[in-house]
């Protein structure tokens, strides 16, 4: 709700890691409050289930074998200059904030995204 106003919200669990939420916009906005208070509901359930839904400082890729991995900021430029990742390796931009920026730039290639500024200048190419 947005000011007592209920808000026509879509959502996806993906990958058995990804929760996203989007709000349609053009029926009733999404104010600070509403996405306060869509935290604080993620927060309560985190305790309760023992996850973590919310929170920066992970990255997340698609390893070779195809399973999405959670690591660190630090951890994903060790592993790239192991040469474990590559710039083609697909990755996941966490920070996209809206419904066509997470369409076209969720998942791309770590070249392609700011992940990108984690790998060694040389990280080779597939």
């Amino acid at each position: 709700k947005a000011h007592g106003a209920p808000l026509t919200v879509g959502r996806s669990f993906t990958d058995g890691r990804f929760l996203t939420i989007a709000v349609d916009q053009h029926t009733a906005g999404a104010s600070g409050c509403s996405i306060d208070g869509m935290f604080r509901v993620l927060q309560e359930l985190e305790r309760s289930l023992g996850v973590a839904l919310v929170g920066g400082g992970r990255v997340y890729y698609r390893d070779t074998a195809g399973v999405v991995q959670c690591v660190n900021r630090d951890e994903f430029a060790a592993r790239a200059a192991r040469n474990a990742l590559t710039r083609d390796t697909t990755v996941y931009d966490t920070t996209v904030g809206t419904l066509g920026a997470w369409r076209t730039r969720f998942a791309l290639t770590a070249g392609g995204s700011w992940h990108a500024q984690l790998m060694p200048e040389g990280a080779r190419a597939g």
